[in-house]
């Protein structure tokens, strides 16, 4: 709007006020003018237009950040439950450890070869 006031001179346009919402007893008593109540109610009318659009933007952007909200509990729920899952596999390797090996002598980390075979080197 600056732009055009500017490209037309200030001269070419004429601002003042108009009582908003003005009504026909208005109009009758000389008050407001029809030109400017025409004028306002098309003013009104394009506000109420960009607030529906406005309105519609933010309810979908309400309920995308509802969505964001209960996807952030549900990955954090999941990782807890990893967490958890990890750490009880941790105690029980614990105790099975414990199991094979009661004294921590290692015994469990001893490679058991097999004995060689007789018979597969016998030729016949």
């Amino acid at each position: 709007m600056n732009e055009s006031v500017q490209s037309r001179g200030h001269a070419s346009i004429k601002v003042k006020k108009v009582k908003g919402h003005a009504i026909a007893a208005m109009m009758e008593a000389g008050l407001v003018e029809p030109e400017d109540k025409d004028g306002n109610d098309w003013a009104d009318a394009a506000a109420g237009k960009g607030t529906d659009k406005f309105s519609r933007l933010a309810t979908m952007a309400r309920k995308f950040s509802l969505r964001n909200e209960r996807y952030r509990k549900l990955m954090a729920s999941i990782h807890k439950f990893i967490i958890t899952m990890l750490k009880v596999h941790k105690e029980e390797e614990e105790i099975r450890k414990k199991q094979r090996d009661p004294f921590d002598n290692k015994e469990y980390a001893k490679q058991h070869v097999a004995k060689r075979l007789e018979y597969a080197d016998e030729e016949g």
